[in-house]
Formats: C-alpha cells, sequence, structure tokens
C-alpha cells in the first residue's frame, strides 16, 4: 500500500476548500480524495439553474481533471468509504485500506426522506446531486408536485415554471419557508410565488404517491392531485454515519462535534461543512449552517490547520438568499420560530416602496432579518451590525453617520429609539 499524508472524503465546497488550503501551505504531502460520486466538483447551488434549461450541465462544475493533477490530489471518485478505523489511521473502501496520517472529513448533507408510500415509483425525485438534477432534467412530464417549500423546494418551482411545467407546491407547515421566515413576510412570498404561476398547498402533509410503476398523482390528508413527477424537498440533514460508526462524538444538533480549530473528537481527524456543528455567531449556541459559504470557510480552517498553521474559525451566520427574478429575498440569523427566546424579541416591521423588512431584537441587538423587495444592497450594512452585536443604538449613530441610509432602517429604527 501507498501511504497517503492526508485523506478528504467528500468532493463538495468543503472538501475541495480544505484542500486548496492544505496545498497552500505544504506543497510536498500527498492528498488523497475520496468521492461516491464520479464527477468533479460542481455547484449545488445553480442545479436548478440546469434544470430549468438556463445553464448547460457542463456550465455546473468547478474544476475539471486536471485541476486535481494540478493540486497533486489523487482523485478516487465513485468510490464508497465503508469505514473510518482512527485507531489503525486507515479508511476501509470497497478496494481496500487506505492510510493516513490525517484525515477530513467532509461528508456533506443527505436529504431528509418522508415516510410515505410510494417512493419506489418512477417520477419520485430528491433534489440534493447532479445525478438527481440529470434525472429530473430528463424526465418527461408536464405535471409536477413539490414536497417541501424550503429555499430548495422554491428554487425548483421557479425553475419548473420556467420549462412551462405546472407546478404545485406543498408544505405540511402553515406557510412557506416557515425555517427562515416568520407568517408575515410568508405571506408576501405567497403571494410572489403565485404570481409566477405555482399552486400553493400549506398545513396539509403528502400521505401517498399514487399509481403503479409510475407516479400518477399524491394523496394529501384531505384530497388528491395528479401529477407526473414528484420531487422531495423536505430539507437536509448532517452525514454523519461514518463518523458515527468511527466512534467520533456527535453534538445535539445531529451534526459532527469539532473544536474552534475544526478537529473532532478524535486526533487528527478534522471535519467541515454540512456534517457538522458550529457555534452560532449571534448567540454562541451549537447549530448546523448547511450552506455554501460556512462550507469553504470551515473547508479552509481545517485545511490550513491540518497541513500545521493555526486557524481559528470563530462560528457561524445562517444567512439565506431567494432571487425570485424580480425580487429578492434574504433572511439572516434567527426567526421568531427558532430563536431560542422568542417571548423576548420585539418585531420592527416596515413595508414602503416595493421594499419589505422584518428586524427580531433581543435587548436592543438584532438577531433576525427578514427582507424581500429590490434595495438589497442594504444587507451588507446589515450583516456587519450583527456579526459586530451592534445594539439598536449603535445602529442609530451608524444612520447617522450614513452607514445605514435605508428609508425602512431610517424611518423604523429610529422611531423604535425614541
Amino acid at each position: 500500500m501507498v501511504k497517503e499524508d492526508v485523506v478528504i472524503i467528500g468532493n463538495g465546497a468543503a472538501g475541495n476548500s480544505a484542500a486548496e488550503a492544505f496545498r497552500s501551505i505544504d506543497r510536498e504531502t500527498g492528498i488523497t480524495m475520496i468521492s461516491e460520486e464520479g464527477e468533479p466538483e460542481y455547484s449545488a447551488c445553480v442545479l436548478y439553474h440546469y434544470v430549468s434549461g438556463a445553464m448547460n450541465r457542463s456550465e455546473v462544475f468547478l474544476k475539471d481533471w486536471e485541476d486535481y493533477a494540478r493540486m497533486g490530489v489523487r482523485a478516487l471518485f465513485g468510490t464508497t468509504v465503508l469505514e473510518v478505523d482512527p485507531k489503525e489511521k486507515v479508511v476501509v473502501t470497497g478496494g481496500g485500506e487506505i492510510p493516513y496520517s490525517r484525515l477530513i472529513i467532509a461528508t456533506g448533507s443527505v436529504p431528509f426522506v418522508p415516510r410515505i408510500g410510494g417512493l419506489d415509483k418512477r417520477g419520485v425525485f430528491a433534489f440534493k446531486t447532479l445525478r438527481d438534477a440529470d434525472g429530473i432534467a430528463q424526465f418527461h412530464g408536464g405535471r409536477i408536485v413539490v414536497v417541501g417549500s424550503g429555499p430548495i423546494g422554491v428554487e425548483t418551482c421557479l425553475s419548473l415554471r420556467k420549462r412551462g411545467c405546472e407546478v404545485t407546491l406543498i408544505e405540511a407547515l402553515d406557510w412557506v419557508l416557515p425555517r427562515i421566515l416568520d407568517r408575515e413576510p410568508a405571506a408576501l412570498m405567497e403571494g410572489i410565488l403565485r404570481r409566477y404561476g405555482i399552486d400553493l398547498v400549506t398545513g396539509e402533509g403528502v400521505s401517498q404517491i399514487l399509481g403503479g410503476e409510475r407516479v400518477t398523482g399524491i394523496a394529501l390528508e384531505e384530497g388528491e392531485i395528479d401529477c407526473d413527477m414528484v420531487i422531495l424537498a423536505t430539507g437536509m440533514r448532517p452525514n454523519v454515519d461514518l463518523a458515527k460508526r468511527a466512534g467520533i462524538e456527535i453534538g445535539s444538533t445531529g451534526g459532527i462535534v469539532v473544536d474552534e480549530r475544526m478537529q473532532t473528537s478524535e486526533e487528527e481527524i478534522y471535519a467541515c461543512g454540512d456534517c457538522v456543528e458550529t457555534p452560532d455567531l449571534l448567540t454562541d449556541r451549537k447549530i448546523l449552517s448547511l450552506q455554501w459559504s460556512s462550507a469553504v470557510t470551515q473547508g479552509k480552517i481545517a485545511g490550513y490547520n491540518c497541513a500545521g498553521r493555526p486557524r481559528v474559525y470563530e462560528g457561524s451566520l445562517n444567512m439565506v438568499t431567494l432571487d425570485l427574478h424580480e425580487t429578492f429575498m434574504a433572511s439572516i440569523g434567527w426567526t421568531t420560530a427558532t430563536y431560542p427566546r422568542p417571548s423576548k424579541l420585539d418585531i420592527v416591521e416596515h413595508e414602503g416602496g416595493g421594499d419589505y423588512w422584518r428586524l427580531l431584537v433581543d435587548g436592543g441587538r438584532v438577531v433576525g432579518v427578514q427582507f424581500i423587495g429590490r434595495s438589497w444592497r442594504t444587507l451588507d450594512a446589515v450583516v456587519l451590525s450583527m456579526l459586530k452585536h451592534i445594539d439598536l443604538e449603535e445602529a442609530r449613530k451608524s444612520i447617522e453617520r450614513g452607514l445605514m441610509m435605508a428609508e425602512p432602517w431610517r424611518v423604523k429604527l429610529q422611531s423604535f429609539l425614541r
């Protein structure tokens, strides 16, 4: 066996960021990257553009095979890791054992699949990987049901409407985007989605997928909807099965426990990306941050520390954005449903000039922002104020200094401080 000093499990944003950071410090040590998927790195963030026909398949890729060779990375793609043995310091695959001196786990997340009947029928898809996108893009069906109204579900609906499909979006909870929007801004989003021709069903779950070998419809708690395809966009969970079997500590959120250097409970094993839990920058509580930006930053920290260059990851700020053609939506930080102390929240709200702003304030500090509209360039100042733990009084001073001059901030924050 040829010994590889560093093994990276995962070829997504976190794994590639870790490899690049490591190689920027250490030009000599060998790197082996292992991935179940057989393709070079691609952007999962743009797969819905490919599905809509707005982007060619070739345009989703961020690397080609020559990029790995130039980095000195041995790419074992299309390879399944069966076990990680921290004591023997080997990764076990179907092709044998691969020894390591340092290991980076970047296994990402996997779709949460609800327990409903008929999942095995032709025309049922999850939407996470390029293979999923290929299946959806190549499937011939004009009536489509999307189950789950998170960001992936909403983007999927918009891409399918661009293809000319009839689309129904199903959300078991009472409003769309329930993890990132409160009820009031969600109502605005529902109006926007309906204007794009998307039918909405909220407060009702799917009980069965109907049909023989092929999908013909879905059964709700009350009634049925005819369709040719069902896309499950019911959320993601950290992919921690390998880590759990290896005895690596898993946290209360379901993600791998890491320290500020992205090291796990096992020496010389690091983890990064969707599979880890990290501190929330606003509250210091452990959270999952299943976002591209978090994965890239965590990967860099893991790669630097793996190469012996100390770096610290201070924490994550969840920020979700959606580009709805002529409308921009952003949710930063917490919502009233997710915040650990909802009874302590004050709400600062403004609607006008085509924009809607909603600020969640705890003890004078902004802990959540929800925005729908067009004046999204103000968001950089919002993020800065939240990360610096600026309270409303400091926000007022920032307004006076001209750092946040948008009318919603000027009017509502100043009136709140009177």
